[in-house]
């Protein structure tokens, strides 16, 4: 990868979603974008938004044509506006961004995914509104969201099985 491309990736980890990783770029413009870097060979960005924050996530949704089937997919936690949306991605497509499955208030610091089993999948958002920092979860299988009671006081969230 060119020294170029790597001195604008942001600080936040990548996802891997099948055999692509998905990262975020900071553009010099003030807009961030999606960049998937393949496994066995390849990159691309996707495409540029203007945006506070870009964090990768991965989850799962149903088969268009077998509902009871799931498969694995990539999306962004992407911060403007003083608010986060989790948004899909195409990163074996066009390269541009699908379905909002959620929007919380605040900017993203950190996401991190929650599968205990085959029955659950929680995305955990760490984000700042105001001075406050607060934990916001999407499920992934009932398509509801949360907000964790009070304060946290951390600068990033991980979760392990």
């Amino acid at each position: 990868m060119p020294d170029e491309v790597v001195q604008t990736l942001a600080v936040q980890p990548f996802v891997r979603v099948g055999s692509d990783l998905l990262l975020a770029q900071r553009n010099a413009d003030g807009t961030c974008a999606p960049l998937v870097l393949r496994v066995y060979g390849g990159a691309g960005p996707g495409e540029a938004v203007g945006a506070d924050a870009m964090i990768p996530f991965w989850t799962v949704v149903a088969s268009a044509d077998e509902p009871e089937k799931r498969y694995q997919v990539g999306g962004y936690a992407v911060s403007a506006g003083g608010k986060t949306q989790l948004r899909l991605f195409n990163a074996a497509g066009d390269g541009a961004f699908g379905e909002t499955l959620a929007e919380v208030p605040g900017t993203a610091l950190s996401v991190t995914e929650y599968a205990p089993d085959k029955d659950s999948l929680e995305i955990y958002l760490l984000c700042e509104a105001d001075g406050m920092r607060r934990i916001h979860v999407y499920d992934a299988l009932k398509k509801t969201q949360r907000t964790l009671p009070g304060e946290f006081g951390c600068s990033e969230i991980v979760m392990a099985k």
